[in-house]
């Protein structure tokens, strides 16, 4: 199969030049697994308001966001030693609704998110928040500090949110963990509200309650590991706030899976938890949208056309 019967790894290119982290890590991805990489820059309609829809024609925002997206490109083909194709796309448009349409024929979909203290826009947390949650494919979240690339013995880390998570979740990170011939660590945090949490008098319940679903756990990954003989496998259930276990956990991953949950409403929302993680995580993040029960997670990779990965070390 050749790299054009797969889909390509779209990366979001924003209004500064700083994107080396997100071009880096789609980079890494589509040498590993074959694919091409497309760029894509969102050019605002002039009806968005602000400064540059005065002082700018729409042309000359056009002409800024393809001079953005051929260097982005020039930036790949020299990470990539000329070895991947490319292909640059410029749309006049609001940036979810463009990006989103953009992931239709994607594998996935790389945003970079800044630190919080650098005033450099690239991506708000509200655009890659509005992108996760809606996001048919898996979207990765990379913070700018990142160097990367993922390579061979790389560290997965898959936060699930219950002790009896979607088996298509963990089958997800055991994946990707198998590709990279890594470990995965499969952890689940929980926390009670501060009044709550100190009015619980029997601690040893709290012990007890812990190591059963430490048990719970261990036996629901335990399931699947036959399926992954090379990959290493450890459970963690820590009584701590989610969001500090897993910033925590950020510093020492090479990539953190979280999955979107089913939203019972019409209208998807992404978790606080899930929010916060695409934009604070010392790693990358890759938020899964939830699969449906009937579709296998082989089917699922099938129509995304999506081959075993190798490790180039």
């Amino acid at each position: 199969m050749s790299s054009r019967d797969l889909l390509p790894i779209v990366v979001a290119v924003g209004d500064s030049d700083v994107h080396e982290a997100a071009l880096t890590f789609a980079t890494d991805q589509a040498l590993r697994e074959g694919r091409g990489v497309r760029l894509v820059h969102v050019v605002h309609s002039r009806g968005a308001g602000g400064p540059e829809s005065m002082l700018l024609t729409l042309r000359g925002a056009q002409l800024v966001g393809e001079q953005l997206v051929h260097h982005a490109a020039e930036r790949v083909q020299q990470l990539s030693d000329g070895r991947l194709p490319v292909d640059t796309v410029v749309r006049t448009g609001s940036t979810v609704p463009v990006l989103l349409e953009a992931s239709e024929r994607a594998d996935r979909l790389v945003l970079q998110h800044r630190q919080q203290s650098r005033f450099a826009r690239i991506f708000t947390g509200s655009t890659a928040a509005g992108v996760a949650e809606r996001c048919g494919v898996p979207m990765v979240s990379v913070p700018e500090s990142w160097t990367g690339p993922l390579t061979a013995g790389a560290h997965v880390t898959v936060a699930v949110d219950q002790v009896h998570p979607d088996e298509a979740l963990l089958r997800h990170g055991f994946s990707i963990a198998e590709g990279l011939r890594g470990t995965l660590t499969v952890m689940h945090a929980w926390h009670l509200p501060t009044a709550y949490d100190d009015a619980i008098a029997d601690r040893k319940a709290v012990h007890r309650w812990a190591a059963q679903a430490q048990r719970d756990l261990q036996s629901r990954v335990t399931e699947l590991r036959d399926d992954y003989p090379g990959v290493e496998v450890r459970v963690h259930v820590l009584h701590m706030r989610p969001f500090d276990a897993l910033l925590q956990a950020s510093g020492h991953s090479d990539l953190l899976v979280v999955g979107r949950n089913r939203a019972p409403r019409r209208v998807p929302r992404l978790g606080s938890l899930t929010r916060s993680l695409i934009q604070e995580s010392l790693c990358p993040v890759e938020v899964v949208p939830a699969l449906r029960q009937a579709e296998t997670p082989a089917s699922a990779a099938h129509q995304r056309t999506r081959p075993t990965q190798t490790v180039r070390s």
